[in-house]
């Protein structure tokens, strides 16, 4: 399968609100904006709480699931789903989905961007992406 290189820029518009835009030859094509508080994460007691888990079977383990699904609902949202799933659907390639961080919303490269989850798979395990 051949695959087509996407780029998904990640900044800051303010305090929780950022903007995720895809980009073309560097220029922004579709974006969506997009609240994310830290608090709400609790992320790094949920990601020890899977480490603990990882014995159980894996029905009893939905942590990177459900986290993977709220963060692919708040990032890949209106015009940048669209987008999306447009540049899924054209000519059946591929996907190589690449993330780049703006300086003023590093702390988002910190996120466990791995667990991205659209519903039915994780990007990273997904034949199209």
């Amino acid at each position: 399968m051949a695959y087509r290189d996407l780029a998904i820029r990640l900044s800051s518009e303010g305090k929780h609100h950022f903007v995720a835009s895809a980009l073309e030859d560097g220029k922004s094509v579709a974006s969506s904006s997009f609240e994310l508080r830290s608090d709400e994460l609790r992320i790094t007691k949920r990601l020890r709480e899977l480490e603990k888990a990882a014995a159980k079977p894996e029905s009893l383990v939905t942590f990177h699931k459900d986290f993977g699904q709220m963060l692919y609902g708040k990032v890949l949202a209106g015009d940048l789903k669209s987008y999306f799933q447009k540049q899924i659907d054209a000519n059946g390639d591929g996907l190589r989905i690449s993330l780049q961080f703006d300086d003023n919303a590093q702390w988002l490269a910190t996120l466990p961007w791995e667990f991205l989850h659209d519903g039915e798979d994780f990007l990273v395990a997904s034949a199209i992406s």
